[in-house]
């Protein structure tokens, strides 16, 4: 997988925002009661609930899109998602807060927020998360493992595997041979398992390389290839 520097830039400036937002905030308070000492307190007094409730999602925000897995990129986009509306809420509402600055300020934010949701969509995208990962547990483990394996394309060629791991595969098929275009699913055959035939989806083809999702895998048959897997790896090793 890429490492997704941009989500992390954005993952950092979420962090960061909250505190930036209550500092400017400060200022143009205090440029409007420069000699008060109170001018902190009285500040964090007129911080309405809404508004310090996005500004802690954009603070948790922040800490999910350094977590590259997208069931905390979903989170991140809802949270995100949540910002426009409690911002786009309040303004709207009529209700005004102890700054018109302070207004403008969550405009910019809500058109940031919402950009950002974009981004962090196309991001989703291979290669940078992994199509094998799960929503709710880690990726299953993968190993650059090359073995022969036989995938149907109309018929049965004989390719090889680059990696593979108990959740699917990228094989590479050989050059005299073209992939039908809009082909989704093919079956695989490990000539070493005989009993075991795989269905998987196709996630993406690039340069001759397929790479595969298992699908109506049972728990005996991925614990079958996964233990084969660890034979392989144990020999190659050796």
């Amino acid at each position: 997988m890429k490492d997704p520097r941009l989500l992390k830039y954005l993952g950092w400036t979420f962090l960061a925002a909250p505190f930036c937002n209550l500092i400017l905030s400060l200022f143009f308070h205090q440029s409007t009661n420069p000699t008060s000492s109170e001018a902190v307190l009285e500040l964090f007094q007129q911080i309405r609930i809404e508004d310090w409730a996005w500004l802690f999602l954009l603070f948790i925000s922040g800490i999910l899109l350094l977590i590259q897995h997208k069931t905390a990129w979903l989170i991140a986009i809802l949270s995100l998602l949540t910002v426009v509306f409690l911002n786009v809420n309040s303004l709207l509402s009529g209700q005004k807060n102890f700054l018109t600055a302070a207004q403008e300020v969550q405009v910019l934010f809500s058109i940031f927020a919402s950009a950002c949701c974009l981004i962090i969509l196309f991001h989703a995208r291979y290669p940078y998360i992994d199509r094998r990962q799960g929503w709710f547990r880690a990726t299953a483990e993968r190993f650059d493992l090359k073995t022969p394996v036989e995938v149907e394309l109309g018929r049965w060629i004989l390719a090889e595997s680059e990696s593979i791991s108990s959740s699917g595969c990228r094989i590479r098929i050989p050059e005299r041979e073209a992939f039908p275009a809009g082909l989704r699913f093919v079956f695989l055959r490990f000539p070493e398992i005989q009993q075991l035939q795989i269905k998987a989806q196709v996630v993406g083809y690039e340069n001759g390389a397929i790479r595969l999702k298992f699908r109506d895998f049972t728990g005996n048959e991925r614990q079958t290839l996964t233990n084969w897997i660890r034979s392989k790896v144990r020999v190659v090793a050796v």
